[in-house]
Order: structure tokens, then sequence, then C-alpha cells
């Protein structure tokens, strides 16, 4: 008996499911790939390309995209953990957030270079190559490269790692 009462349920889920996005079609006069979107793994150390708002009036082919790595699930949680801090009892209590050291750390450890990015007067703008070393020299050299790219792209770039930002869906 329970078999078949589960097969009715998951029948009715799907027609539920079809009228559903048969309403959504014929009144917004989207297409159902459109509504429902594809969900597929994260390959580790994948570089991704993310281009900022904005440049809508810009050529595809010229347009700013910034190559980032998404950050795997441990080193997220780090990050994540340093956004606040607590320390001490009663009236002795210290509370800090931290928010942006979180930007900071995820641009570090996520942004991989960039492509089509140029000052005001059309040079391109350098990409220093942190390489491997110390976390201390590697951090300068990142810093130099961050230093590079306006604040508000800063923190696009780093929505998008942390997952608040599709360029496909804003």
């Amino acid at each position: 008996m329970l078999p078949e009462l589960w097969h009715i349920a998951w029948k009715s889920i799907a027609g539920a499911r079809s009228l559903l996005i048969g309403i959504i079609v014929f009144h917004t006069g989207l297409e159902e790939d459109d509504i429902m979107a594809k969900m597929f793994g994260i390959k580790p150390n994948q570089v991704h390309k993310f281009e900022p708002k904005g440049q809508e009036d810009t050529a595809e082919d010229k347009r700013t995209k910034f190559l980032v790595e998404f950050l795997d699930v441990a080193l997220s949680a780090n990050i994540s953990d340093q956004v606040y801090t607590a320390k001490g009892f009663g009236a002795k209590r210290e509370e800090l957030l931290r928010a942006g050291t979180q930007e900071l750390h995820i641009l570090r450890r996520s942004l991989k270079g960039w492509e089509n990015f140029v000052y005001e007067d059309e040079t391109e703008v350098e990409w220093d190559d942190p390489g491997k070393g110390s976390k201390d020299k590697v951090n300068a050299v990142m810093d130099r490269n961050l230093n590079k790219i306006p604040p508000e792209w800063r923190g696009e770039i780093a929505d998008f790692v942390r997952g608040q930002s599709s360029p496909d869906l804003d």
C-alpha cells in the first residue's frame, strides 16, 4: 500500500510542477529553460570568469573579466569564522565585526587574474603574479593587484565567490 501512495504522491508533485511552469511561461513569456536552472558540480581549481555589472554598453570582447576560483568548503568556513570575534565576559567583553577582512581574504585566495582590464588611458593593467613563497610575500603581491581594482568591483567579485551573486541571474 505504501509504495502505491508514494507513486501517486510523486506523480501529483510532478503534475503540480508542470502546471506551475506552464502558468509562469504563459504569464511571463519566459521559456521553461529560463525558469528552471540546471545544476552543475564544481571542479576543484576550476577558473571562472566573472564580469562586473555596468559593462552592458561595452562590446562583449572588450568587457573586463576577472578570473576567480571558488573557495573550498574548509577555507570558506575558516574565512567566515573570522568575520565575528568575541572575547571576555561581562563589562570586559569585546566584540568585533570584520567584514572588510573577510572580503580581503576571499579576494587574496580566489582572484587568479583578469582579461581586458585597462586604465582610463586604455593601457593594460598589469597582473603581478604572486607566485609561490611566504604567505606575507604572496599577500603583498595580491594586495598590489587588488589595489588596482575599483572598490565596488572588489565587493562584486567577493560576493560572486561567496555565492551571493550570479552574473547570469542579476
